[in-house]
């Protein structure tokens, strides 16, 4: 499980004698904020279950995560040994305490679009719908094809839906956003990228070894199918939502009404 780090509490701790947050959840590495610090703790050989090795990066077997407003190891150093480093004070508190107790400004998350795993009923929204009319009444601006070369590139191409009319500039500009912003810290920085986000969210299987991702504005819905399999292609299907909103209301005043019959 991961951990939002604004709003759930960790446990205060310091770690080579520096402050830091600890907790045994994950934390998302797209949700530290900029100028912050986020490492994983494992055991070794000896002692697998206790935390003797600070990683960038822990896969499999991690016993906690550290946040940290100061690096707690150089950036070419892959595994830092930890000893007895690690002083943990059984109490709890937010971020924004921690922040004011050591001096700093609280940061703020830096996503716009943070997506959670799509559920059973939403699958349908990651593949074209053939029916044109219900294409419509989704508002379905179109659907982004793409997949990760043997160079590591992002090689992606655009179907529009609904004879492009939903495509303004307002939705490109939303759409390029999105796809920055998940290219840096979503599951499209990169093939094993994808591929890490697909295992750790099981609760958005939408197919084979596929995971859908949900994220929305006010104005736009972004589904993200990405897929597990080296090779295979991920779709992103987006949705205009004042479309949707509108299609929904004409139709509901083209609907008869229902009157009431006499007793």
């Amino acid at each position: 499980m991961s951990i939002n780090i604004y709003k759930d509490q960790m446990e205060r701790g310091t770690l080579f004698g520096k402050p830091v947050l600890f907790t045994e959840q994950d934390i998302p590495r797209e949700s530290v904020p900029d100028g912050w610090f986020c490492y994983d703790l494992c055991g070794n050989d000896r002692h697998p279950d206790e935390p003797t090795e600070l990683m960038d990066r822990v896969l499999w077997e991690r016993l906690g995560t550290v946040l940290s407003p100061a690096p707690l190891k150089r950036a070419s150093t892959e595994v830092r040994k930890i000893k007895d480093a690690l002083v943990l004070s059984g109490e709890m508190t937010s971020l924004n305490a921690f922040c004011q107790e050591q001096g700093l400004a609280c940061p703020s998350d830096p996503r716009k679009y943070i997506l959670r795993p799509a559920s059973a009923q939403e699958a349908g929204l990651f593949y074209s719908e053939m029916d044109q009319e219900q294409d419509a009444m989704a508002g379905t601006v179109g659907h982004m094809r793409f997949y990760f070369d043997s160079e590591g590139t992002f090689c992606h191409s655009w179907q529009p839906h609904n004879d492009d009319r939903f495509n303004t500039p307002e939705f490109k500009s939303a759409l390029q956003e999105f796809v920055d912003e998940m290219r840096e810290r979503g599951p499209l920085h990169g093939g094993a990228s994808m591929r890490r986000w697909c295992y750790q969210n099981p609760a958005g299987e939408i197919g084979r070894e596929q995971v859908g991702f949900v994220a929305e504005t006010e104005e736009y819905r972004f589904c993200l199918r990405c897929t597990a399999l080296d090779g295979d292609y991920g779709y992103l299907y987006c949705y205009d939502l004042n479309e949707q909103r509108l299609a929904m209301t004409d139709q509901e005043a083209q609907s008869p009404k229902m009157e009431m019959g006499g007793m």
